[in-house]
């Protein structure tokens, strides 16, 4: 609709914008001032500039991409009231509509050339987003697998792991029992040593050249010196000589006493003998007990 009122020519009151006015020769229609032609009849509000593009709109890259419409910015004019007299339409406001109008479809081109060159430009970025994706699906799949199998092999050696502490538990127990083994047998060899020195020793006090034996020669020394001197002192009295059967008599005691004396040490030292041999018999009593448990203990080793 035109802004400025309908054309007085028109038979039904109004007509296009732009139309031609009447005749100049009709002396019916007076011609306005040229101040009014020259004073300002219309106001044009200033049309959205071009270089404003609008906000840009979500691309969809899964759809197919529809070209937008846009629709050109309305242009306002304001209108006021003109002087009485048939409406004139000036070149200069003509010029500027075609102008804001080709601005606005300059605009709309505009934003429809960008546009088309971002949906390029995403759709580029897209695919090379879905090769990046492939191949990083593709290495995700290798490392998974890679996963898989480390997992395996990790399981294979924790087996492998238990399998080993298991023998070496059953190792250590073995070596535990050797060792107490060795020992216990160690143990009783130092004692059947100890024994067999102890009845060495017991042995030795008997043997020549022991204390025992040199109360035993003292013993049958003065038991050979008393026969010898009584038998002369019996000669000596039966041949009428007391003095000297007295003398021979009193040899004959002395070796007496000698006798008393050897057989006192002998018999301390049987008593030293018997004493130690009771040791000894009560030593390898304890050592019989220690080689049962010995061969208890020694009877799980492998030998």
């Amino acid at each position: 609709m035109d802004a400025v009122g309908p054309d007085p020519r028109d038979p039904e009151g109004g007509g296009g914008p732009g139309s031609a006015d009447p005749a100049a020769s009709d002396p019916s229609v007076s011609e306005p001032s040229s101040a009014a032609d020259e004073g300002p009849t219309t106001e044009v509000v200033p049309a959205a500039s071009a270089t404003d593009s609008p906000p840009p709109v979500p691309v969809d890259t899964d759809a197919a991409v529809a070209t937008e419409v846009v629709e050109p910015p309305p242009v306002q004019i304001a209108t006021v009231d003109r002087p009485a007299g048939p409406r004139r339409v000036k070149g200069p406001v003509a010029a500027l509509v075609a102008v804001i109008g080709a601005v606005a479809i300059g605009a709309v081109a505009y934003v429809g050339y960008s546009l088309n060159q971002d949906l390029a430009s995403t759709r580029t970025t897209l695919a090379t987003t879905q090769d990046d994706l492939g191949s990083t699906r593709t290495t995700v799949d290798e490392t998974t697998a890679k996963v898989a199998t480390t997992k395996r092999d990790l399981a294979t050696a924790t087996k492998q792991q238990a399998d080993l502490d298991a023998q070496v538990t059953d190792l250590s127990a073995q070596v535990a029992t050797q060792t107490e083994c060795v020992v216990l047998q160690r143990a009783a060899l130092a004692e059947l040593v100890r024994i067999s020195e102890l009845q060495t020793q017991n042995f030795n006090r008997t043997a020549v050249g022991s204390a025992w034996d040199t109360a035993e020669k003292r013993r049958a020394d003065g038991i050979t010196v008393a026969l010898d001197e009584f038998y002369k002192a019996y000669s000596a009295a039966f041949q009428g000589s007391t003095g000297t059967a007295k003398g021979h008599a009193d040899k004959g005691r002395d070796a007496q006493a000698k006798i008393a004396d050897a057989e006192q040490r002998l018999v301390a030292e049987l008593k030293l003998v018997d004493s130690k041999a009771g040791e000894i018999q009560t030593a390898i009593d304890a050592l019989e007990t220690k080689l049962k448990t010995t061969e208890a203990t020694c009877a799980g080793v492998a030998p």
